[in-house]
């Protein structure tokens, strides 16, 4: 059994157990009582923060996305990576114009640590946007909508599926038309997966007008209904419904679906009562497969509000409002009845101060983590900031008290409030500013991120769609022009401008689909030799940076480029030269295959082992481009045709005895032969009726690589392996 197999098993175990867990008896919330603090330089605010996996976080300032790494314990390691800046103190523009907009709407992250950024073109006056994804600090794909749009372009609410890729709002609207559009990218390529029309009277409610659950993609229109969509693009009218509207002026303020489906949805009717026109608020759910839409009953005495959280057993979190105008939740189970309600005005003996709103966020577990300050005494001013966790039956636990973490005199304010985002890895991430006078934060205040340890792991449902994804094997690509696609345009952006040229018809988006695994990334580069596999070329850093502990599958082919592929091409295309069995661009390739080869593929190897060790790691040999000897092909002469196939075979034997060498270190690395009887390239040669190759090109660079069928053979047997090993 590989490698990735067993961890992957291992995986499921785990979740199975812990959804179990979930489902008898949920757990108590426990304290951990060591809170870690991360400086942040004094004159940089800091708004809400996003908890990524792998432990790091995306910080807002402004504009601005600030990254920080939490194994980083100084204010000198923090750095900008969404648009290339090196210090905090300059301007978020990259040099080709493009700036990180306003982050707390328009960033979302994978359970892999990859952020999807929306970018803007600054540097014209089309409101052009993008979608970049970056992954420690390497740019994997940049995708602009404006091509398809006959608007702007614009992007909003970035949201990752419970299928690995990344669905979002595209705004397409003109001064005559009003167009919107639910898109799906693939979360490794950039590509666009669904591209659906939203209906003509559509806006957004926000942040949560996107909620992915296990079948599709719930969309909110807050004028009136919720939409669903499969993660195929296709409309389910039978679940889309819409909330009772009895006086006709009832817009949706707040919606929230789980991983199966339920959403809850919070109205506001503007309605006549007794002669006075008011603002009433109601909360309705349904389930997806059963037409009818329920009402939430608020308790006794209570209004409901409009924030609405479901809840990983189905229930609800609500905010509460009674006549004492204190702030209150509710915690509701999956029948729409209130299990307890907890007042969050008073505490310890102060009350909340005046304007300074409460939030919270539901964990994987069920539990209810709040945020809040309270004000001890009026002068000298004492606030304190309290996260608390509130489990399913209202037991709660204190997670962090700023008073013990700082003494008992100052003011403490969070800079950026809590926001669902902020929950992951076990940990609450939150902006904190400490001084020992005054009533605001000031640049001479202490400013730091504490990190808070909580019961859960993310917040939900983004934790449910995170353990969707973690029943996959991790799938990182490398390799070169053979693995990039090169020879099937259009490239992803930037291997486009750069000479990566990856292409979305590469064989790599099509083994993730065949063999049901989840690529991270795809990073592979035409041109790249093994030691650039390794270093980098054409501005983009190493391709082993993507790898780590939990990537579980590598592909790749290397090797061609080392022995001179390039130069045998130009050699066989022009007509001025030759590249058969005589030449001096066969003999130098054969020199190269014969003498260093299998040094350098080994190097690349065991380097491939040290950054995924519990990879198996697929390296996948050339096929056969040249046809045999005899019969009729413009392109080669029979000694070139030799030529060539003498190359492919001898350039594959020292892969294939490289592979060998590593297997006798119980390194897991599997050779993937092409040439090998019942391939799908065999009789699929150049000059065959049904060519998998592109045809001799001059200049050479899409010769002799796989067209798009050439890339679905690979793709085939790649998967072959993989789900036979």
């Amino acid at each position: 059994m590989p490698k990735w197999l067993r961890n992957v098993l291992a995986a499921l175990c785990v979740a199975l157990l812990s959804a179990m867990a979930v489902t008898a008896n949920p757990p108590s919330a426990h304290a951990d009582p060591t809170v870690a603090t991360i400086p942040w330089p004094t004159n940089m605010g800091i708004a809400p923060i996003y908890a990524h996996g792998n432990n790091s976080l995306t910080a807002m300032y402004g504009n601005d996305c600030a990254r920080v790494s939490l194994t980083d314990t100084t204010s000198s390691t923090v750095t900008y990576t969404a648009d290339y800046a090196t210090s905090y103190s300059q301007p978020k523009n990259g040099s080709d114009g493009w700036e990180t907009t306003d982050c707390s709407p328009q960033e979302t992250v994978g359970s892999d640590n990859t952020i999807y950024v929306v970018q803007q073109n600054t540097s014209s006056n089309s409101m052009q946007q993008r979608l970049v994804a970056i992954n420690d600090n390497t740019v994997l794909w940049e995708q602009s909508f404006y091509g398809a749009c006959p608007g702007f372009g614009q992007i909003s609410s970035p949201t990752m599926g419970f299928d690995g890729n990344v669905y979002l709002i595209v705004n397409c609207s003109t001064l005559s038309a009003s167009v919107w559009r639910l898109a799906g990218v693939n979360a490794a390529t950039g590509a666009t997966v669904l591209w659906e029309q939203l209906p003509s009277n559509f806006s957004g409610i926000v942040a949560d007008d996107i909620m992915p659950y296990e079948n599709g993609i719930a969309v909110a229109n807050s004028q009136t209904s919720i939409y669903y969509y499969s993660y195929t693009g296709v409309a389910d009218t039978a679940d889309t419904f819409t909330p009772p509207n009895p006086s006709g002026l009832s817009v949706i303020v707040g919606a929230s679906t789980s991983a199966t489906g339920r959403t809850y949805v919070g109205t506001q009717e503007y309605t006549n009562i007794g002669g006075v026109w008011q603002f009433v608020r109601h909360v309705y759910y349904k389930d997806t497969g059963d037409p009818t839409i329920y009402q939430v009953s608020a308790p006794s005495g209570a209004t409901l509000a409009s924030s609405v959280q479901v809840t990983p057993a189905g229930g609800l979190v609500v905010g509460l409002t009674r006549s004492t105008g204190y702030t209150y939740f509710g915690y509701f189970d999956s029948s729409g009845t209130e299990t307890y309600e907890v007042n969050l005005s008073n505490d310890s003996g102060g009350s909340v101060p005046s304007g300074s709103p409460v939030h919270w966020a539901v964990d994987s577990l069920g539990n209810v983590i709040v945020e809040r300050a309270i004000s001890l005494n009026a002068s000298p001013h004492d606030t304190e900031l309290y996260i608390d966790s509130y489990d399913s039956t209202g037991n709660k636990t204190r997670l962090f008290d700023s008073e013990a973490q700082f003494g008992t005199s100052g003011l403490d304010v969070f800079g950026g409030s809590l926001i669902p985002q902020s929950l992951g890895d076990g940990k609450l991430y939150l902006a904190l500013c400490h001084q020992t006078s005054g009533t605001s934060c000031t640049s001479t205040a202490t400013r730091e991120i504490v990190v808070v340890p909580m019961p859960g792991s993310f917040d939900y449902p983004r934790s449910a769609a995170f353990a969707a994804q973690a029943g996959k094997p991790n799938y990182v690509a490398l390799g070169d022009s053979y693995s990039s696609g090169e020879g099937n345009p259009p490239f992803i952006a930037p291997s486009d401008t750069d000479g990566c040229d990856r292409s979305p018809q590469a064989y790599a988006p099509l083994v993730a689909l065949a063999a049901n695994v989840s690529l991270r990334a795809f990073v592979a580069c035409s041109g790249a030799t093994s030691d650039e596999e390794y270093t980098g070329m054409d501005g983009e850093p190493s391709q082993l940076d993507l790898l780590d502990a939990s990537t579980n599958l590598v592909t790749l082919t290397s090797g061609g480029d080392d022995a001179g592929f390039p130069a045998f091409a130009e050699a066989c295309v022009n007509p001025a030269t030759n590249c058969g069995t005589d030449s001096s661009a066969y003999t130098t390739a054969m020199d190269y295959i014969d003498n260093s080869l299998q040094d350098n593929l080994e190097l690349l190897y065991n380097r491939i082992h040290a950054a995924a060790p519990n990879a198996t790691v697929y390296v996948v040999g050339y096929p056969q481009v040249a046809p045999e000897p005899g019969g009729t092909c413009t392109f080669f002469t029979d000694s070139e045709k030799t030529a060539a196939r003498n190359l492919v075979t001898a350039l594959n034997a020292k892969a294939l005895a490289a592979v060998q060498d590593l297997q006798n270190t119980d390194a897991d690395f599997e050779f993937v032969d092409p040439t090998q009887t019942g391939s799908p390239f065999i009789g699929h040669e150049l000059c065959t009726d049904n060519s998998y190759f592109n045809d001799v090109e001059w200049p050479t660079n899409y010769s002799f690589h796989p067209n798009a069928d050439g890339q679905a053979a690979y793709a085939q047997l790649i998967a072959d392996n993989v789900t036979s090993s």
